[in-house]
């Protein structure tokens, strides 16, 4: 849901709230893009030292420091740029590569051997739905209130994701060997 609020709105927010331009808001993301991505090719790495329950929760307060940029902003764009680039690099440089690789390699750990063609459709469906549902929250949010009362929001959303991954991590650290 984070990554989608982003997407809808990342440019608009850089324009409005920072005065940036949309080439220098894209190159921002498409830097941070490229950094998530690396990070995504050292999960090799990463996982020899983190188990995925570890990974999933870091990723989720990673986000959460990175939505923390965000909350308090002014209503004019005279807000410093450096809380916009701090934002999309730990949303999309750490958060969202580490959280989103250590629960689909977790997903696979799960299912195991058995074929996974329909339950990963069916994790597809789900990710596709909140790529449906959160950007029109969050647009009708920023519009009739603001960027920062969409972070708070998000912000609770993986308050209650960590409590919930934190509560249930025998079972799922149980079904992940």
């Amino acid at each position: 849901g984070v990554i989608s609020c982003f997407e809808t709105l990342g440019v608009q927010v850089a324009q409005e709230s920072f005065g940036l331009t949309p080439a220098y808001a894209g190159t921002v993301v498409a830097i941070c893009g490229i950094i998530g991505v690396a990070e995504l090719l050292m999960m090799g790495f990463i996982t020899r030292h983190m188990s995925d329950i570890h990974m999933i929760i870091s990723g989720m307060m990673v986000l959460i420091v990175g939505l923390s940029g965000l909350v308090g902003l002014n209503d004019t764009a005279d807000n410093a740029a450096w809380r916009y680039i701090f934002t999309i690099f730990m949303v999309y440089g750490i958060g969202y590569s580490l959280a989103q690789g250590a629960v689909l390699g977790m997903f696979s750990k799960v299912v195991g051997r058995v074929p996974q063609g329909e339950l990963m459709g069916w994790f597809s469906v789900v990710g596709a739905a909140s790529r449906v549902v959160y950007p029109l929250l969050s647009g009708y949010i920023v519009y009739y209130e603001s960027i920062g009362l969409l972070c708070i929001i998000l912000i609770g959303t993986m308050v209650a994701s960590i409590v919930y991954v934190l509560a249930n991590r025998k079972e799922f650290s149980h079904l992940s060997l």
